[in-house]
């Protein structure tokens, strides 16, 4: 078995996040769309009203990841056996 390194892990770990932030984005793109092409009258509906709790709650979450992102991308990791 083929172990990776903790550095190694660590930065397949940030290029993860980044994947599922442009995997958010692109389906808060997609509920938007949703959204604005709706109909005046159903944007006040149940479905409308749903399509924007979707998009806030996308929107936190894509805020969150990248705020955690940024705080792994600013770490200075350990090289170890004094060589720190």
């Amino acid at each position: 078995m083929d172990m990776e390194s903790r550095p190694q892990r660590f930065s397949t770990l940030i290029n993860q996040t980044r994947d599922i932030v442009a995997d958010s984005e692109g389906l808060k793109e997609e509920y938007q769309m949703w959204l604005d092409n709706m109909p005046e009258n159903l944007e006040q509906s149940r479905t409308g009203e749903k399509l924007n709790e979707t998009i806030d709650a996308l929107d936190n979450f894509i805020q969150s990841l990248e705020d955690a992102s940024g705080e792994l991308e600013g770490i200075e990791l350990p090289l170890g056996f004094g060589n720190d």
